[in-house]
């Protein structure tokens, strides 16, 4: 086919002569004392000549005689043996232009059985050099004799006997260039006879610049040592095929001198190897070698198998089968013929497959060539250029992605859906609260925040409180409950003493003794002034000393003192004169050694009335002096105004609850 050839040969051989050596020992010890020559060896063969047998029964050597032409005429049809062998081999073709050969040659053998002969040769020669006086002569002659008579001869008519031959196993690589007009090759030849192996490398260059002159050279490596140069050169002038083969062309040369005799005999090469030959062509088809009706001067093809064609495009003449230039009918150039072409107008360079079609590794439908997909799963589909299709564009396809509708840009996993980094459901590009922790899996918004179901700032996964009115939303601690900063059960956003613990039932705040708030109740009108001024009478002093006493008592206790006035009088009188009095009022605490920064003093004038003004009794009630109980610090500044010196106001800012008036 067109990737791979077989082949095989069965061979007759026909074999003329033979020689067989077998040495078993050959060996010279030399001493200083003694020089000793062992032999053993062994020759048989079948050679084309004739000898006599001496009376021991061992070849006659000197009566060996070469066959005279009448016994060499003879020898053509009745030779010294026959055998049998076979040449087995193949070629791959992976790519265009590229073979690679093997082969294993002469794998077979001959049967010798006639023109026998045998022979032995074993002894033994001790040396112990040359004994003579001056004077003598030495007789070398003598000394050869008795060399050769120290060992032993046997022979005769030898017995039939099988040998195989040489087999060669071959690998060949050959790669060919322009259009295969060229070619390079490397040929790896081992030779196999008996137990003995020797490698051959080749190394070729071919030319075939025309169907009608072909020519090669070669240079071979021996064992890895002999250096050969082959030649060969194939001429074919119309029907005429004349060819020259010459191997193993030596490159080395000796000159020998023998008397007067000169030769030049070549070295380090086995063998030479010449072949010649001439082939004639005959008969109708000599000018049309593969029979396709394109002549071979014009035949680019010229090896066309035109009958498998013929079987394969039933109907078609050869004019159908092959163009002008003998070649495989293929208008679109893809390698398969038109006949058989199911897709005939395929790009050129495209790849096809067996009947011309763009192969389709993925069987989506679309060739490769236009695919850019290439892997696509069976079954899948696919948009125009083989690609799978992806409805929302994020980059995976819709047969993999389980989000399939995701929003333009968003990032997806490998599924397709959007990442939830977090992992609390809601995906990355909705979730504005993207750190969400485990604990609050199952408890966010479609937004992907924590619920917080009483609106205080902590969401519920870690809310003790989950249902804080607003009124707490700025006095709760990192668990959501409401802040009880002085521990009393009264959360600070109810209770009116955040910082002094109290009962509930007070809002938080301590509770006065009875006769604190009796004393602060009759203070209340007990306190005198000198009439529309704000000097304080003697007659007030033991009550206000008792005051002091109890702010003595009570450290925590800060007051503060608000002036009251009727409507007597005109209001801006009225004011400042409440103001002056509650300031004389702190003036006198402070006196008696009552902390300044611990009370405050306020003027209302007649705008907090207690009582009805057109009572002398309600106007009574309402000139008065409260006293007002708190547990915080109260911070102060002094306002300077002669006609309000030292008066004492409270800074801008909210004080703590009041118990009691």
């Amino acid at each position: 086919n067109d990737k791979w050839t077989v082949g095989g040969k069965l061979k007759f051989y026909v074999g003329y002569a033979n020689v067989h050596t077998k040495v078993n020992q050959l060996s010279l010890d030399a001493s200083s004392e003694a020089w000793n020559v062992k032999a053993d060896a062994a020759l048989r063969g079948a050679v084309p000549v004739n000898y006599e047998l001496a009376p021991n029964g061992n070849i006659d050597f000197e009566t060996l005689k070469p066959y005279s032409t009448k016994d060499l005429v003879a020898l053509v049809y009745r030779p010294s043996g026959f055998g049998m062998g076979i040449d087995l081999g193949g070629t791959f073709e992976p790519i265009k232009n590229l073979v690679i050969s093997a082969a294993i040659t002469d794998l077979g053998f001959i049967n010798w059985n006639r023109n026998l002969m045998q022979q032995t040769f074993h002894g033994e020669y001790n040396f112990t050099g040359i004994h003579y006086q001056p004077g003598d002569s030495i007789n070398f002659e003598k000394m050869g004799q008795d060399f050769l008579n120290s060992f032993g001869y046997e022979g005769g008519k030898g017995k039939a006997y099988n040998e195989m031959v040489t087999m060669n196993a071959n690998i060949g690589i050959e790669y060919g260039i322009l259009k295969n007009k060229i070619s390079f090759g490397l040929l790896s030849r081992t030779k196999v006879k008996g137990r003995v192996a020797t490698e051959e490398v080749t190394l070729a260059a071919n030319f075939r610049p025309a169907e009608w002159f072909k020519t090669s050279l070669t240079y071979s490596f021996v064992n890895g040592r002999w250096n050969n140069l082959g030649l060969g050169l194939n001429l074919r002038m119309g029907p005429i095929n004349t060819f020259l083969i010459a191997d193993y062309i030596p490159l080395n040369w000796a000159h020998l001198k023998d008397g007067d005799n000169k030769y030049t005999v070549p070295y380090n090469t086995q063998r030479v190897n010449v072949q010649m030959g001439m082939c004639l062509n005959i008969g109708r088809y000599s000018s049309d070698w593969d029979q396709d009706g394109i002549r071979n001067r014009k035949d680019k093809c010229p090896d066309t198998d035109i009958k498998y064609l013929s079987s394969l495009c039933e109907g078609w003449t050869k004019k159908q089968l092959v163009d002008s230039v003998g070649c495989d009918r293929d208008e679109d150039q893809d390698g398969v013929h038109d006949c058989i072409d199911q897709c005939p107008n395929t790009p050129l360079g495209v790849q096809v497959d067996s009947v011309g079609c763009p192969v389709d590794s993925d069987k989506d439908g679309v060739p490769d060539y236009l695919d850019k997909c290439p892997d696509t799963p069976v079954g899948v589909a696919v948009d125009s250029v083989g690609c799978p299709f992806d409805d929302d564009n994020d980059g995976v396809p819709n047969y993999l992605d389980k989000c399939p509708n995701t929003p333009a840009q968003v990032i997806v996993d490998s599924v397709g859906c959007p990442i939830d980094t977090d992992g609390d459901g809601v995906s990355d590009y909705l979730d504005k609260c993207p750190g969400t922790p485990v604990e609050a899996y199952g408890m966010v918004d479609s937004v992907g925040c924590p619920f917080d179901t009483d609106g205080d700032g902590v969401p519920d996964y870690l809310d003790k409180c989950p249902n804080t009115p607003k009124e707490a939303y700025q006095a709760i601690d990192e668990h959501g409950c409401p802040i009880d900063t002085d521990g009393d059960g009264v959360p600070d956003y109810l209770d009116k003493c955040p910082t002094s613990p109290g009962p509930a039932s007070n809002y938080g705040c301590p509770e006065l003794k009875r006769e604190v708030t009796n004393l602060f109740k009759k203070a209340m009108q007990g306190i005198q002034f000198e009439t529309g001024k704000d000097v304080i009478r003697r007659v007030s002093y033991p009550i206000l000393n008792q005051i002091a006493d109890v702010m003595k008592e009570n450290p925590t206790y800060n007051l503060a003192i608000n002036g009251h006035t009727d409507d007597v009088g005109n209001d801006e009188f009225n004011q400042g004169l409440s103001e002056r009095r509650a300031a004389s009022v702190r003036r006198y605490l402070i006196n008696q050694g009552i902390e300044e920064e611990r009370m405050t003093s306020q003027g209302y004038g007649e705008t907090r009335p207690i009582a009805d003004n057109k009572t002398a009794k309600g106007r009574a009630l309402n000139r008065r002096v409260e006293f007002e109980v708190s547990f915080k610090t109260v911070s102060y500044e002094k306002v300077i105004n002669e006609e309000l010196k030292d008066v004492v106001k409270p800074a801008e800012q909210p004080t703590d609850s009041v118990v009691t008036k």
